[in-house]
């Protein structure tokens, strides 16, 4: 109504132009009033949802995450920080301890927050200490990282070294670290860990949830700009030690198995070796060496084909030694008599064949026994024809070949015998001689451990107990029968052939003064790409001793070999012969009843070793009463031993050694003449190359 009262006044010509402009402000200022009105409604709106937005976020905030952003703020004061477990600790059988956990450190500094004083006084004690160049130090402090790592892998002793320093502004980190206190003794078997300090190859991965411990924990606050210290309402929670695990495995026998093994695989220029020493009786692994030895402290990816066990993870063709499958078949099944006579000669054209089969040496005619103490191939592939498929497999699997042994050992590989359907029609005269078959080393042997101890296949192992910090026993390895794999007849019957093999036959070279060992040799072309090469032999040797009462069985085997003399009788037989000798010189007479004058490959026997403790009486009484008295042991002098004689020595007085390198013991650490308490692990330093990491 209004507007229909102002249109028509303003166009009413008697209006003055001052009233129509008077009605003009006046429309002006109801539509501002209106354009107010609805702005402050729609203020009120955003003003009322901004609040309760405001409202929503507090109470997200203070009580919904509230415990969330509590830990933020905490974070920023507080770390939780592990306190690592250590490890348990590997024994020998004996009780020396060959693998344990250190406590090593990392020096860290932060070049920000450093003066140039500071630097130099870092610079000056670290290389004072650890004897790191100074230049590469000056290096490191010149970076702009938030921290710099100055110095790792620092052993506890240079560690202590450096504490006692008290340099401002280096801080110092500890972590666990496994120590091999005989280097690289046993590595492949016992395995390695990782950075983590959990195992991944060999027992320590077999047994990593018992060797680990569980890791403890503690919570530290910050104490002004650089200090910290324990949460006092967060108590420490301490880490528990990991159990502690016993092998089977004899030190002592462990060294002399090696350091025959290197120096025939150097002898005779082949590419490696391993050897095996097993309890026929029990199954128990006395050694396991493996050659190239490998450094547990400067493992690289390039030595992962030297890491693993490769008695049970490599197969291979037996050759000669599997001459004890078929012979035992023929026993067992009464088929052929020791003394049955068979025609050898230069050749046998056996059916299918198209080359013919043949001996090394020229025989017109051999009995059973004496073609296996021969080692014939002709005489071998006639009487499989006897014994036929069926029962030369039958046997093969009864002694163990084609499924696994059982050790604890992981990666284990069950090797490979087909079954007869699938042979070929040379398969059953050449299996006889030990191809188209392939094993392991540990499986020949236990094999061979069947016959010593009277027909039983056992389950071989490694580890003896596991034993928790309050002596628990929670793993305990025991002899354990898979089968009656022959009879006890045939056992014996098949020593009388292996005695002859080592008396008369091709492994003459391995015969030991005063022991009765029975044993065979085995050489076999090596097989590469399907393809057997000429001048790459594979040569092998497997027995028992004493034979009458057999307590070892032992195998060695050296790979590709180069040299002109590649017959197991030149290469694995005398390298037998050496670590009999040995063994029997290192565990005394009584043991063996063998000859007491056998010498060790040193300087001096072991007999010399205990005369050279022995020649002052008055002051070896005299040491003796101060061990006494003060519950400490007289360390005794070791310069100038082989590394086994070094050990024996030691181990016998119920003092560990840390091995640095090998060979000849030139130093020790402490010295000699020193006192310390049982149990101590001195360090002994060889004169050849050394193993890196100390």
């Amino acid at each position: 109504m209004k507007r229909r009262i102002y249109s028509f006044l303003t166009k009413s010509k008697h209006l003055t132009p001052d009233v129509s402009e008077l009605f003009e402000e006046q429309d002006y200022r109801n539509q501002s009033a209106k354009r107010f009105i609805r702005d402050m409604y729609w203020l009120r709106i955003i003003i009322i949802v901004v609040f309760f937005a405001v409202v929503a976020r507090l109470v997200k905030v203070q009580i919904l995450d509230a415990s969330m952003y509590q830990k933020q703020a905490e974070s920023l004061h507080e770390r939780l920080v592990t306190i690592n477990a250590h490890r348990g600790k590997i024994l020998d059988r004996n009780g020396n301890v060959v693998v344990s956990t250190v406590n090593y450190s990392s020096f860290v500094a932060y070049p920000k927050w450093l003066s140039v004083q500071h630097r130099n006084s870092i610079i000056n004690g670290i290389n004072n200490v650890l004897h790191i160049p100074k230049n590469e130090l000056m290096v490191k402090l010149s970076d702009e990282k938030k921290y710099t790592v100055i110095a790792s892998n620092v052993s506890p002793e240079n560690a202590a070294r450096v504490r006692k320093l008290k340099i401002p502004y280096l801080y110092e980190i500890d972590f666990p670290r496994r120590v091999y206190r005989y280097g690289s003794m046993g590595v492949q078997m016992i395995g390695l860990t990782n950075m983590r300090n959990e195992g991944c190859s060999g027992l320590e991965a077999s047994f990593d949830s018992l060797l680990r411990g569980v890791d403890g924990e503690v919570l530290l606050q910050k104490v002004g700009k650089f200090k910290t210290a324990p949460r006092i309402d967060n108590p420490e929670v301490l880490p528990i030690s990991g159990n502690d695990m016993t092998l089977t495995i004899d030190a002592r026998i462990q060294l002399v198995v090696e350091d025959v093994l290197q120096n025939a695989v150097t002898k005779h220029n082949a590419e490696g070796g391993l050897g095996i020493v097993v309890n026929p009786r029990t199954g128990e692994v006395l050694a396991m060496a493996q050659y190239p030895f490998i450094s547990p402290y400067a493992f690289d990816s390039t030595m992962i084909k030297d890491l693993k066990p490769r008695a049970i993870t490599d197969t291979f063709e037996p050759g000669s030694v599997f001459k004890i499958v078929v012979s035992a078949g023929a026993i067992e099944y009464a088929l052929v008599a020791p003394q049955r006579m068979f025609t050898a000669g230069r050749y046998y054209f056996a059916p299918y064949r198209r080359t013919p089969i043949t001996d090394a040496h020229v025989y017109p005619a051999l009995t059973f026994r004496r073609a296996f103490e021969l080692s014939s191939n002709i005489v071998m592939a006639k009487i499989s024809d006897i014994v036929g498929c069926e029962r030369l497999y039958k046997t093969a699997i009864n002694l163990g070949f084609g499924s696994a042994t059982g050790i604890e050992i992981p990666g284990e590989v069950e090797g490979k015998i087909s079954k007869p359907v699938y042979w070929s029609k040379t398969t059953l005269n050449v299996m006889a001689y030990g191809y188209e078959v392939s094993v392991t080393p540990l499986q020949i042997l236990m094999a061979y451990s069947a016959i010593a101890n009277g027909g039983e296949l056992l389950q071989p192992y490694a580890v003896k107990e596991i034993v928790s910090p309050n002596g628990t026993i929670l793993y305990e390895g025991k002899k354990h029968r898979i089968r009656k794999s022959v009879k006890s007849e045939t056992a014996r019957v098949l020593t009388e052939f292996l005695e002859g093999v080592v008396d008369s036959g091709t492994a003459k070279d391995s015969k030991v003064t005063d022991i009765r060992l029975a044993g065979k040799t085995g050489t076999v072309k090596k097989n590469i790409m399907r393809k057997y090469v000429n001048g790459r032999y594979q040569t092998i040797f497997v027995g028992f001793f004493p034979a009458d009462n057999p307590q070892y069985a032992a195998l060695i085997m050296i790979d590709d070999v180069k040299s002109a003399q590649y017959y197991a009788s030149q290469t694995s037989a005398p390298a037998m012969k050496e670590i009999i000798e040995k063994i029997s010189a290192l565990l005394g007479t009584s043991r063996m009843n063998i000859a007491a004058n056998v010498s060790m490959s040193a300087p001096s026997n072991l007999s010399e070793v205990r005369g050279q403790h022995q020649r002052d009486t008055q002051a070896t009484m005299l040491n003796e009463i101060l061990s006494d008295t003060l519950g400490r042991i007289f360390v005794p002098d070791v310069r100038g031993m082989s590394v086994l004689q070094a050990m024996t020595v030691l181990s016998s007085k119920k003092i560990g050694c840390i091995v640095d390198g090998y060979g000849i013991v030139k130093e020790q650490l402490p010295n000699a003449g020193t006192y310390v308490v049982p149990g101590t692990a001195i360090k002994i330093i060889c004169n050849k190359e050394k193993l890196a990491g100390f």
